[in-house]
Order: structure tokens, then sequence, then C-alpha cells
């Protein structure tokens, strides 16, 4: 295979795991809700309302989890690390493997995130390793084992 084609399938594969993260701690947060808020329609109105940006962005997202139900997401062992292939799934996606414009208006925040996953970035690509496919998947299933069992805990509690 050639370096490109590798390239891809790493990025490739990178996405795929970022983006279950996503997946998941977005359908889970609205099964707790599900189960959690109340079924009386003014408040369903509002929580539908709040529902529209409430999960839009990592950061919204992690905030929401704690604001409605007390799982604090910055808490998991690993959080900075699944930030980093966050950024790096960013780059990929709006950058085509380089820094986005959103990135590079800031390119030392991002090269910092990125860094958390061990991820360098050369003429503002980012660099990825098999080893860090590897290292995203197990990061990836930690995550949402420890933020399924949170998750169930609030249910528990409801």
């Amino acid at each position: 295979m050639s370096g490109l084609s590798l390239g891809f399938h790493r990025h490739d594969a990178l996405l795929r795991f970022v983006g279950i993260a996503e997946g998941f701690a977005v359908n889970r947060f609205l099964e707790v809700s599900d189960v959690v808020v109340s079924d009386d329609t003014i408040l369903q109105h509002l929580w539908q309302r709040e529902l529209k940006t409430a999960l839009d962005t990592w950061e919204r997202r992690d905030k929401s989890w704690k604001r409605y139900f007390a799982v604090d997401v910055e808490t998991y062992g690993d959080h900075a690390r699944l930030r980093g292939y966050v950024e790096a799934r960013n780059a990929i996606v709006h950058g085509l493997g380089e820094l986005s414009r959103k990135q590079r208006a800031n390119p030392a925040d991002a090269v910092a995130k990125l860094r958390k996953a061990g991820i360098t970035v050369v003429n503002n690509r980012v660099v990825i390793e098999a080893a860090h496919v590897d290292d995203c998947a197990r990061t990836v299933i930690a995550f949402v084992r420890w933020l399924d069992t949170r998750a169930e805990l609030v249910i528990s509690k409801a």
C-alpha cells in the first residue's frame, strides 16, 4: 500500500472511532433524558428546544452531561487524549488532514490538544500513525464504558 493510501485508511479509521464516541455520547444522553425528564407537556417542549443546541459540540455536550445529569465528562481519565483525537478528526474533516481554518486561527491551542493524543503536526498536516489508530480505539472503548456506567447510575437514581 502506498503512503497516501495508508494515510487515508488511518484518517478513515480515526474518523470512525471518534464518530462512535460522539454518537454514543449523544444517543446515551438522549436515552437518559427519556427516563429522567418529566412527561409534562410544557417541560417536554422546553427540553426539546434545549436539545437543539445542548449536543451540538463536544464542549456543549460535556457541559450538558454535567448540568443536567451531574456527570462530569472531564473527569474521564483520558478526556484530554480523547479530545486530542477529536481535534485530529476536525483537522481531517474540515482541513482535509491539515489544520482547519478555525484551528489555524489559534494553532498553538490546536497543536496542544493534538499533543495530548501524541499527534504531531508537520507543515500544518496532522500526522496519524498506526499506533494512534490503535490508541484511539482503546480510548474510545474506555470512554464508552466509562460514560455508560455513569449513565446507568443516573437512570438507576431516577
